[in-house]
């Protein structure tokens, strides 16, 4: 769980296969690079990253005097020649890099072959909206005409400064898009799974009141196009119109889905937008599984080159199998709990870089939940417990508290309500501390409280009945719909009432909604 403190550790440990072999022949050729060589394989066979045995193994094993100067020299180079093999350069870099050769070519007085590339690159540039670019052009255009002073280049020169200023003012706008965008998602950050504060529900409408955000806004790029609906959506999470979400996250997804050179030039940010979509199929439970396994299926077809983008399909793709599994048929929840779920365990523990913190945790909590549903609550409490050692982070703050709340469950099933109640006051003051207003939270603490004093035979009367009708209450109001856990704490609650098994609970509940477990 603990991080790499080493910037260079944490660059080593992010090397595939590719890079690794890349290195290797670019780093052989010369006694500096064969030191660098063998001191990669040392910070690689490191665990975690130890500067007083890296600084005795150069000096030792590869007799450099001066450490830091190595260090400092052998991330420089490896760096460079991880920027130079890039399998995977995005179109505005390689209009970028087109650009530049056009320059050459101005420089070298080839001023006709300058112009046909600049015709070229021009197109490319306005088809995926790459403003800066288009800017960039314009200027090469307006030198090649004065450098090929002729008939009307005067007029054609006036012309490229009209659509330079149009280019312009486009490219504000597409700013504009950016800027408004992250100004919600800081805000939906703050606000995630609580109430909204007065004060921030006055800068989200002040934000929706933009006029780049009413109806019939034209937008100068697919990207301002598809940032317009996701801050329209980001808006709609946060009143609760999960409906409304759902149709923008549609929107947004049919806008990649139109031209896949911006899915391979940002495959990331497909990958995201896809498992976002996925993940409001989910809460509707309006879909069929037939129409969730295509999904999968196209996350796990994305072609990706770099560890950010792999990183993004490896969590998207197993949250997404968790979800697959918990709501399959009985079988799937089977194989599910007997071969995913340790099989992706060790894939988590066995992957060369740690994935981001808040992607595990969204995987460790979701095994836990599947734990919990399953009635393995032993595994449950150690994947919980897993999520307790964890840093304390803002982004996913909701989610390590009610992991705690979990614990708080599993600990009553394992233990009783002794060990609870000690769990439940640690919990409160997490919530005391806590920037959100936890609603489900704060009910759950109250009822496990009252396990201490009910007497033995007169719980389910008592507390869990009582519980389970407050939690189907919170659930009715939408803008708790999205509460994590809630409904997996609602088929436990039916299930002590019953006296059946978590699982069979879980299974009438999702039944009952609209999810097709058809194949």
């Amino acid at each position: 769980m603990a991080r790499p403190n080493d910037y260079i550790h944490r660059l080593v440990k992010s090397l595939n296969e590719r890079e690794h072999s890349l290195y290797r022949e670019f780093a052989a050729t010369s006694q500096f690079g064969r030191s660098c060589l063998d001191f990669l394989d040392f910070i690689d066979s490191m665990q975690e990253y130890d500067e007083q045995r890296a600084k005795s193994f150069c000096r030792d094993t590869l007799k450099v005097s001066n450490y830091s100067q190595f260090k400092r020299r052998f991330f420089e180079t490896l760096l460079a020649n991880l920027e130079l093999n890039r399998h995977s350069k995005n179109e505005h870099e390689e209009i970028d890099r087109q650009i530049r050769e056009v320059d050459v070519l101005i420089n070298k007085g080839l001023l006709d072959v300058a112009g046909k590339h600049i015709v070229t690159i021009k197109n490319r540039a306005a088809k995926i909206g790459y403003h800066h670019g288009k800017i960039e052009i314009l200027n090469r255009e307006v030198r090649i005409l004065q450098a090929r002073p002729g008939s009307k280049g005067d007029q054609k020169v006036v012309v490229l400064n009209e659509e330079l200023d149009l280019y312009l003012k486009d490219y504000q706008t597409s700013n504009r898009y950016r800027t408004l965008y992250h100004l919600m998602f800081m805000l939906s950050r703050t606000t995630y799974n609580g109430e909204i504060t007065a004060a921030n529900m006055a800068e989200i409408n002040k934000i929706m009141q933009h006029p780049l955000l009413r109806s019939g806004a034209e937008w100068p790029d697919v990207r301002s196009h598809r940032l317009y609906h996701s801050i329209h959506a980001k808006h709609a999470r946060i009143t609760g119109r999960t409906d409304m979400e759902l149709q923008h996250q549609h929107k947004i997804v049919e806008l990649w889905e139109r031209d896949r050179d911006q899915i391979e030039a940002n495959p990331s940010g497909y990958i995201k937008s896809l498992s976002i979509l996925a993940g409001l199929f989910r809460v509707h439970r309006s879909y069929t599984r037939k129409t969730f396994q295509a999904m999968l299926f196209d996350l796990e077809s994305t072609v990706v080159h770099t560890y950010r983008d792999e990183t993004e399909q490896f969590a998207a793709v197993a949250l997404l199998r968790l979800f697959d599994g918990l709501n399959g048929t009985p079988a799937d929840f089977e194989h599910l709990i007997a071969e995913y779920i340790p099989g992706l365990l060790t894939d988590m523990t066995s992957r060369k870089a740690p994935l981001p913190q808040a992607r595990e945790l969204a995987l460790y909590f979701n095994i836990a939940v599947a734990y919990f549903v399953h009635g393995d609550f032993s595994k449950a409490v150690e994947i919980t417990s897993l999520i307790g050692n964890f840093e304390k982070t803002v982004s996913r703050q909701d989610l390590q508290i009610f992991a705690s709340i979990l614990t708080n469950i599993l600990m009553f099933e394992l233990y009783g309500d002794t060990t609870a109640e000690t769990f439940t006051h640690s919990n409160e003051r997490k919530l005391k501390k806590s920037s959100l207003s936890l609603v489900l939270e704060s009910i759950c603490i109250q009822h496990l409280k009252k396990l201490k004093t009910t007497l033995p035979g007169e719980e389910t009367q008592k507390v869990f009945i009582p519980w389970r009708d407050e939690l189907l209450s919170l659930l009715e109001n939408h803008s708790h719909s999205q509460k994590l856990g809630i409904e997996e704490i609602i088929c436990w609650l039916n299930a002590r009432i019953s006296g059946n098994k978590i699982y069979a609970e879980y299974r009438k509940y999702i039944d009952n909604s609209s999810v097709s477990a058809a194949q």
